[in-house]
């Protein structure tokens, strides 16, 4: 499998991939690989984690879902209907929907703003909130940016997360922002572009690395390899 880009430092980490279900397999193995193994006290138990990581998928439209990651197509979905899509809550004490939609629907002012204006760079969903500070467990992702590649009149979609469950919930996440941006594209009439993800800090819980090293460890990527060896 061609890779586009893997960078891994202790500093920062970029990871381009064709594809998001790709992207989620090179970002777990590089963690796995290459994350710092660290005790977090809220959570009680370690995390490897790398910080500072740029992810950049070229194709959002096609091969959302690793195979091998452990959420399906229909999770995801469901995920996205409930908790991005969505404006009510339910029982959650927040949804990413509920903050996009109330208490003005940013999905739709973001679509405006592009329609009257297709080279803006004012749309941007906010997430996070001041009172999140007071939180014990604040939103992780904080915004979501659009914005019309010109030439080409290609949507792409930006985001940013304060902290990231590389293994369990990055591809949930991914997934679901690229049918945001796919809706998008369509009410503006141009085509799907690149995801770009930012993650501050970027983890495996120590409860689930047993199950990522039976996964991964016996099919090491061929580009670790050669990442170790040019070093």
């Amino acid at each position: 499998m061609r890779r586009l880009g893997i960078v891994v430092t202790p500093y920062y980490s970029l990871f381009h991939e064709r594809t998001i279900a790709d992207l989620w397999y090179d970002v777990v193995v590089g963690i796995w690989q290459k994350g710092i193994l660290e005790y977090r006290e809220g959570w009680k138990q370690h995390c490897k984690t790398l910080r500072n990581i740029l992810m950049i998928a070229d194709d959002t439209t096609t091969d959302r879902i690793n195979p091998n990651a452990p959420v399906s197509e229909e999770f995801a979905t469901q995920y996205f209907l409930e908790e991005i899509w969505s404006a009510e809550r339910g029982d959650y004490a927040y949804t990413y929907g509920e903050r996009m939609r109330k208490p003005i629907d940013q999905l739709e002012e973001v679509i405006r703003i592009l329609k009257e204006d297709m080279t803006s760079r004012r749309a941007v969903i906010e997430i996070g909130r001041p009172e999140d500070l007071r939180l014990d467990d604040p939103a992780c992702m904080r915004l979501i940016k659009f914005d019309i590649e010109q030439k080409a009149l290609r949507l792409n979609a930006y985001c940013v997360f304060r902290s990231w469950d590389a293994y369990k919930a990055l591809p949930a996440n991914l997934y679901a922002i690229a049918l945001l941006q796919e809706y998008v594209a369509k009410e503006l009439d141009v085509d799907v572009g690149r995801m770009s993800a930012y993650g501050i800090d970027v983890h495996i819980y120590e409860r689930d690395l047993r199950l990522v090293k039976d996964l991964f460890e016996t099919r090491r990527a061929k580009w670790f390899e050669e990442v170790k060896e040019s070093e």
